[in-house]
């Protein structure tokens, strides 16, 4: 999960499907509601049947013959060159450009396991892509798990070579098991990476550190297995296998923490739990008109969060300063962080040349009445709470209250960290702001730039990744 995307800054969580727009996809809840034909058959009489003549018996058997004759082969991949000829790459045009996901065939009735949110982008316009250039439509979805992100899809007719891979594994991985995940990362399509499980964990544990983790957006259960792993996986592996040595599945990739550069895979064992009660029947792929533009997730990509876009108003701004107000600037929920990082994004917006100058003028009053804020260390830690997750979509506006590093010259920027993670930013500014010494602290309403390189930060012995932020509204604080 070539793209049509736009290039984004990688989000500290993210799922793993490319996106029209950049970033990631949506989480839509698809009940399980079981549709498709009513089951009913027809046949001939008995009378009809005995007036069978000997030359249509015949006619039949030369006919079944050559059915058996078109029938793919079917195997189970047992290396990883079979592997290969397992892979799907979804092709999904949705409103926001074309989305890519990484999906594998599980039966011979052309079951294709992925991601519900790779699924759930899917209309009847939707397009699979095996490894031989052959392209398949999809008749449905089968099932979808969205607490999991599960989800498996069916293809209407088989492809010419029908390799199957093995979903049985049902054991914990052990650290340091080699692992190979495979996709289509960015759109480079049926590429394989390999690495090593570095650990194993459940929901509740990758929540006890960070409330706001992506895996709340799908409300996953507390006691789901989540298979860590250094195998290289980008946007475009969503839904793609983790396998072992054996070319056994053990995991679904599922998302990524790109800061640390680990993938997280869902065991598999879920997967074939949803496939052994599971039936042939469909539920209906959405027309085109109905899908709605990939979004972005609260804490990474994921279900409730749309793409980064900018409409700016007058109306519009005051009322997300007003909204901003009413909870003092100390957000206690995701949505109300998101209230204050639209905000940000509009206050940027406004001090592009091309805005108009009232809404510059707006702009400039409500920072004015910002500087009046107390800013105490509860809206501090407020904030920083879910600026340290938010995903880095170019385009999003991003609150955040970080800490002095120094400056560059070339050009003239503060260098950022954010206290309790390795999170660096450069923010281009100019003026008296540039003179902070390193140490104090700089609240910054900004803007996330697709820019992205990487930094030393001292006491870490690895560079960290650097993402520039544009801003026009720093303010020192206590």
């Amino acid at each position: 999960m070539a793209s049509k995307r736009k290039k984004a800054g990688p989000p500290p969580w993210m799922w793993l499907a490319v996106a029209g727009g950049g970033g990631a996809m949506a989480l839509i809840l698809v009940l399980y509601g079981w549709f498709g034909s009513d089951g009913s058959s027809s046949s001939g009489t008995v009378a009809a049947a005995k007036m069978e003549t000997t030359a249509s018996k015949e006619a039949g058997k030369e006919k079944d013959k050559a059915s058996k004759k078109q029938a793919p082969k079917v195997k189970i991949a047992k290396t990883l060159d079979d592997v290969t000829e397992a892979i799907v790459k979804f092709e999904l045009p949705t409103p926001g450009g074309m989305t890519l996901g990484t999906g594998f065939l599980i039966n011979d009735r052309g079951w294709v396991a992925t991601n519900n949110h790779v699924a759930s982008q899917a209309s009847a316009d939707a397009r699979v892509k095996m490894y031989t250039g052959q392209k398949l439509e999809l008749a449905g979805i089968i099932a979808v798990v969205p607490e999991r992100d599960l989800a498996i899809m069916k293809l209407k007719d088989l492809p010419t070579q029908v390799t199957l891979l093995d979903i049985t594994y049902r054991d914990r991985p052990k650290i340091g098991t080699t692992v190979f995940a495979y996709g289509h990362p960015y759109g480079v399509e049926f590429s394989l990476s390999k690495g090593i499980v570095s650990r194993v964990l459940t929901t509740g544990e990758l929540v006890a550190d960070q409330p706001a983790h992506i895996v709340t957006e799908i409300h996953a259960a507390a006691d789901a297995l989540w298979i860590q792993t250094d195998a290289k996986i980008s946007p475009g592996n969503s839904g793609g296998p983790l396998l072992d040595e054996n070319s056994r599945v053990i995991g679904i990739n599922t998302f990524l923490n790109v800061q640390a550069m680990y993938g997280y895979a869902s065991h598999v064992k879920y997967l074939k739990d949803l496939v052994d009660k599971s039936t042939d029947k469909l539920i209906p792929l959405k027309s085109p008109s109905e899908i709605q533009p990939p979004r972005q997730p609260g804490h990474g990509p994921g279900p409730d969060r749309p793409q980064p876009q900018i409409a700016v108003s007058k109306e519009k701004l005051q009322q997300a300063f007003d909204a901003a107000v009413k909870f003092d600037w100390k957000p206690a929920t995701l949505n109300e962080y998101y209230v204050m990082a639209d905000f940000a994004a509009m206050l940027t917006a406004c001090k592009q040349p091309q805005a108009p100058p009232d809404l510059t003028a707006l702009a400039n009053q409500l920072f004015a009445k910002i500087k009046e804020v107390g800013w105490g260390s509860e809206q501090v830690t407020a904030i920083n709470q879910y600026a340290s997750g938010v995903p880095a979509a170019t385009g999003r506006g991003m609150v955040f209250v970080a800490t002095t590093m120094g400056k560059s010259q070339s050009p003239e920027a503060l260098i950022l960290q954010l206290p309790g993670t390795p999170s660096l930013y450069v923010v281009p500014t100019s003026g008296e702001i540039l003179n902070t010494p390193p140490g104090r602290r700089v609240l910054v309403f900004g803007m996330i730039t697709g820019q992205v390189g990487k930094g030393q930060v001292p006491g870490q012995p690895q560079p960290q990744i650097i993402r520039v932020i544009h801003s026009d509204y720093l303010l020192p604080v206590k």
